[in-house]
């Protein structure tokens, strides 16, 4: 594996109403990619302007970030999104649902996409639990052999209220 280029510097923390900025730091080791010595693999596909929100009535969370094209052919592959905890940075949830092996999706599953230029991708899911802090989300694409061709961090901070959603949220309603 040929090392990675050093992650683009940091913009200062945002909520996770507002864009998030690739973080700085290392990602924790259980998020590191394979064979590369604290950096994020860096490919043919930049993930930008990550936001994380609650959306029906509060039963679901999403994320949405761009996808851009940074090499000349057009690029296919999936994407996941990894929602970790504060303290101690365990994972959360995934987005779309996938396995993780070592705390890392497998390149197999997750959200495809296509892109010439960019693509604006959402995913979403029902909450996995209520009462936590989301700091962290790291999004990793892969081509579709399954290939890592990005990984990103981005740091976020969404809180998920303990408790039920709201009297009156509907069970399946949609944005």
């Amino acid at each position: 594996v040929a090392p990675a280029e050093a992650a683009p510097a940091a913009l200062p923390a945002a909520t996770a109403t507002r864009n998030a900025e690739p973080a700085a730091a290392e990602p924790p080791a259980e998020a590191e990619v394979p064979g590369e010595t604290g950096a994020s693999a860096v490919g043919p596909v930049a993930v930008e302007k990550l936001t994380l929100s609650l959306e029906a009535g509060g039963r679901r969370v999403a994320a949405r970030f761009v996808l851009r094209n940074t090499a000349k052919d057009p690029v296919e592959g999936r994407s996941v999104v990894v929602l970790r905890t504060d303290g101690d940075g365990r994972v959360w949830q995934t987005l779309p649902e996938v396995t993780l092996t070592d705390g890392k999706p497998r390149g197999d599953r997750g959200r495809r996409f296509s892109i010439r230029r960019y693509m604006n991708v959402k995913v979403d899911g029902d909450l996995a639990a209520r009462g936590v802090r989301v700091t962290v989300a790291e999004v990793y694409v892969f081509d579709e052999g399954g290939r890592l061709l990005n990984a990103q961090r981005f740091p976020v901070d969404l809180a998920v209220p303990a408790g039920s959603p709201p009297a009156g949220a509907a069970e399946n309603s949609t944005p």
